[in-house]
């Protein structure tokens, strides 16, 4: 888990998150109140009211999690400016871009 308002939710540790995860089960990054970044141990509604925002469903074998995710600078670089701009901005609910 990464705190954004902390200062612990950078493109480094975010990159360490994705290769953590690996790809062989459906994933999906949420967000709750406090700015917590972190994978779900369940994906999918009905989501838990702590939550703000998540990510769209990770379908497991597309390589959005795992370490060749975590080396794609440009994958990388859009999921973390997606999570940022969502939590500036007050987004709520589902963040598909």
């Amino acid at each position: 888990m990464l705190n954004i308002p902390n200062g612990e939710f950078t493109l480094d540790a975010f990159r360490n998150l994705l290769r953590e995860h690996d790809d062989s089960v459906h994933r999906q990054i949420q967000v709750d109140r406090a700015g917590n970044v972190f994978f779900a141990s369940r994906v999918g509604p009905p989501y838990d009211s702590s939550i703000k925002f998540m990510l769209e469903i990770w379908i497991e074998g597309n390589d959005y999690s795992g370490p060749e995710a975590a080396e794609d600078d440009k994958y990388v670089e859009g999921e973390y400016n997606s999570i940022i701009d969502a939590w500036q901005n007050g987004r709520v609910g589902i963040i598909d871009f």
